[in-house]
Order: structure tokens, then C-alpha cells, then sequence
């Protein structure tokens, strides 16, 4: 299972910089939080159904959004690694 998931990913990943560099407006649904703040230029925040935020993920995503909306006591942490394929990372905390 686990070499599943990293093929997703992997997949996922790969089909998002196909379209980020084509230059079109394109509409999807991304769960990911992480990937969304890579490869998003805009979000919309929804929860129970309403619009909660729009914008730039960098601007928007933070602790209080992820505790809030997402239910995820985490801390945001930017990482500097060249090869990876996620510019964040989130720090779970505990309560």
C-alpha cells in the first residue's frame, strides 16, 4: 500500500507542474495542503459548505486556518530543500 501512495503522489505531482506551466487558469480540487501552497497562484477556503477565504495560499494558509477549518493543531514550517516536492511542511502538535 505504502508504495501506492507514493506513486499517487508522485503522479500528482508531476500532472501539477504539467499545468502550472501551461500558463492556463485552471479550476481543480486539491486536499492537499501542501500541494495546494506549491502550486496554487489562488484558493478558495471552503468549510461546511461556505467560502471562508480567498487568495493567495502563502497568505492565508496559516495556524489559526489549519486549527479552524482543517481541524490540524500544526505549526507551518517553510523548508529550504532543493529536491523536495513540498515548499511546507506542517509540525503537529499535540492538543
Amino acid at each position: 500500500m505504502r508504495l501506492l501512495i507514493i506513486w499517487i503522489l508522485d503522479i500528482s505531482i508531476k500532472t501539477l507542474e504539467i499545468l502550472k506551466g501551461l500558463g492556463l487558469t485552471i479550476i481543480a480540487a486539491i486536499h492537499d495542503i501542501s500541494l495546494a501552497m506549491k502550486f496554487c497562484d489562488e484558493v478558495v477556503l471552503i468549510n461546511g459548505g461556505e467560502v471562508v477565504e480567498v487568495g493567495n495560499p502563502k497568505d492565508i494558509i496559516d495556524e489559526k486556518v489549519l486549527k479552524n477549518i482543517f481541524k490540524i493543531n500544526a505549526k507551518i514550517i517553510k523548508t529550504e530543500e532543493k529536491n523536495s516536492d513540498r515548499l511546507y511542511k506542517f509540525l503537529l502538535l499535540g492538543g
